[in-house]
């Protein structure tokens, strides 16, 4: 038998040793284990894409429709909050929340006051602030009390308008991709046209309630 093993080496068949197999086998293991980890990043990156795909053109849609409800029940002055899922146009497991808030605009007092601060705020404030300090400040005295009351009046009608006919939705859509929670917000203003026309009939400031 000895012949015969000496014969097979002699031959160039060798075999491998024990360590040589389990070095082998340990070096195919953490191969795989690569390939695998690297499979499953490409199949998660894909869902992301997908459900980033899907989630924004469904967040498009919402955005429509809530613009479309909002100019056909007309904008209320309290603010709204919806909520709901996606499931009629096939992706049940997004979900989205919409909240629809009235804009504040300050009062002459706050602009006014905003434009004195921006005149000592250096130069980058005193490009807007000081501007605004200029054109409202400016008609605190003297012969300016009348162009006050004027500039004034006309300002909270403008005030009256803007937050009369500008809404804020923010939406918030929501799912997962591989367990982990993903979520993004998109922000949009609508504008209501007959508004203008309605303030105008109620008086300036009629829509303004801090006053």
């Amino acid at each position: 038998m000895s012949r015969r093993i000496d014969r097979r080496f002699e031959n160039g068949q060798g075999g491998f040793t024990l360590v040589e197999v389990m070095f082998a086998l340990s070096m195919l293991a953490g191969s795989l284990i690569l390939l695998l980890q690297g499979a499953a990043a490409n199949v998660r990156s894909t869902q992301e894409a997908q459900m980033m795909t899907a989630a924004t053109e469904l967040a498009r849609g919402k955005m429509y429709d809530l613009e479309e409800k909002l100019l056909e029940e007309g904008f209320q002055h309290l603010d709204q909050t919806e909520e709901g899922d996606f499931k009629e146009e096939g992706w049940p497991q997004i979900r989205w929340e919409a909240e629809i808030t009235k804009i504040e605009i300050p009062n002459l007092g706050a602009m006014q006051t905003l434009g004195a601060e921006g005149e000592e705020g250096g130069e980058d404030a005193e490009a807007g602030g000081g501007m605004l300090g200029g054109m409202l400040g400016g008609f605190g005295g003297g012969d300016g009390g009348a162009g006050a009351g004027l500039i004034g009046s006309q300002f909270e009608l403008f005030r009256g308008i803007l937050e009369e006919s500008i809404r804020k939705v923010h939406l918030t859509i929501r799912y997962r991709v591989a367990g982990s929670d993903e979520e993004f917000t998109v922000d949009c203003y609508f504008t209501e046209p007959h508004a203008v026309n309605r303030v105008i009939n109620l008086g300036p400031g009629a829509a303004n309630t801090d006053e």
